[in-house]
């Protein structure tokens, strides 16, 4: 998984150090925060386990080192999203099937982070600034965009907001490590961005799911 644009992190063993203010540094550095909602995390409806872990670590890292920019995406879905079970009578949670809207294969999860409801907000801990860029993913009814970036035919927007701004690195934090977030740094790496996968700063979901991503 693990690409030539694409390595991982660890906070407590080789650490993101401090390095050259940012005016001084050429290519910019983006730190991407993916989904540290409610729903993923304890007493969520899609809790990921020891989510809150994370928060500190997140928090550190934003407050420590000197990112250009700071991105924060949200799984943002309608009530009728069709990654929902509950929206497909006579078939069960986490069971898979293919949507005949699409052809797509998907994962049936219970009903999480519903745009404007409570378990769509972020962490009470997770430091969110007014000068965050805010990404929001999953608005299509029929797309489960795991993605920072969107699946087709959804488009979130973040290519276009990192490539404006003559970012070349990202580094990505979040929720969960073998899902979300590992599709997020995967797609930054195939889109020519240097990746860096934070671990400290990341939860799963699947121990062998996990295994896939290293």
């Amino acid at each position: 998984f693990l690409s030539q644009k694409m390595q991982a992190a660890s906070l407590s063993k080789k650490g993101i150090k401090k390095t050259q203010s940012p005016n001084k540094r050429k290519g910019k550095r983006a730190l991407l925060v993916v989904d540290i909602q409610k729903d993923f995390c304890e007493g969520g409806s899609l809790a990921v386990p020891n989510a809150s872990e994370i928060v500190p670590v997140v928090n550190d890292l934003r407050q420590r080192v000197p990112f250009d920019y700071i991105i924060v995406s949200a799984d943002w879905h309608p009530a009728e999203h069709l990654s929902f079970a509950k929206n497909h009578p006579g078939h069960n949670l986490f069971e898979e099937i293919v949507l005949e809207e699409t052809g797509v294969k998907q994962v049936l999860w219970p009903a999480h982070c519903v745009a404007d409801e409570k378990g769509s907000e972020f962490h009470d801990e997770l430091i969110v600034s007014p000068d965050d860029i805010l990404i929001r993913k999953g608005k299509l009814l029929e797309v489960d965009s795991y993605s920072a970036f969107g699946s087709p035919p959804e488009d979130t927007g973040l290519k276009n907001e990192l490539t404006k701004r003559k970012v070349e690195t990202v580094y990505v934090v979040g929720l969960a490590y073998d899902f979300c977030v590992g599709a997020t740094a995967s797609d930054a790496a195939k889109l020519g961005f240097k990746t860096i996968l934070v671990k400290d700063g990341t939860k799963g979901i699947d121990p062998n799911g996990m295994k896939k991503m290293d």
